[in-house]
């Protein structure tokens, strides 16, 4: 009898795994920084993880030029740009236009790759009205950090 109940629940959890969904961010879900599965750090801290100094800097203008995206763990369908991970679920990030209203300012949140460095894709967010800033995502999907700038 207990064979059978352990067998009954590893297929209960078999068919829970497959059913699990991917994370995702869009305005429904609030800003990316709201996210539980989002650590957020400073600017000092992220570049302590990277370990390269002002690495940062050539980046703290808001022309980042054309994306171009060369990680084929990374892919972009219109407003959604998607990061694979090998085992588990993706990331996956949706840009969000909310339009001006006489009771609201318009708001917008935008995500951009900007490529790789150390062992994370560097990938770029635009707001509305804040200052732009950056993820880091761990490329096993395990570690996702904001950097408050």
């Amino acid at each position: 009898m207990y064979k059978y109940t352990f067998l009954s629940v590893v297929l209960l959890l078999a068919i829970a795994c497959n059913w699990s969904q991917a994370q995702s961010d869009d305005f429904r879900h609030g800003y990316i920084f709201e996210q539980s599965y989002v650590k957020r750090i400073s600017l000092s801290k992220a570049e302590q993880l990277i370990n390269v100094e002002s690495f940062f800097t050539p980046f703290t203008s808001a022309d980042w030029g054309k994306e171009k995206i060369t990680d084929a763990r990374i892919s972009r369908a219109g407003t959604s740009l998607s990061i694979q991970f090998s085992g588990k679920t993706s990331l996956n990030l949706r840009d969000f236009t909310k339009n001006a209203n006489r009771e609201k300012d318009g708001e917008y949140q935008r995500f951009r790759c900007l490529g790789n460095v150390a062992h994370f894709h560097l990938i770029g967010v635009e707001f509305g009205h804040d200052q732009h800033t950056f993820l880091l995502v761990d490329y096993a999907g395990r570690d996702i950090y904001f950097i408050d700038m």
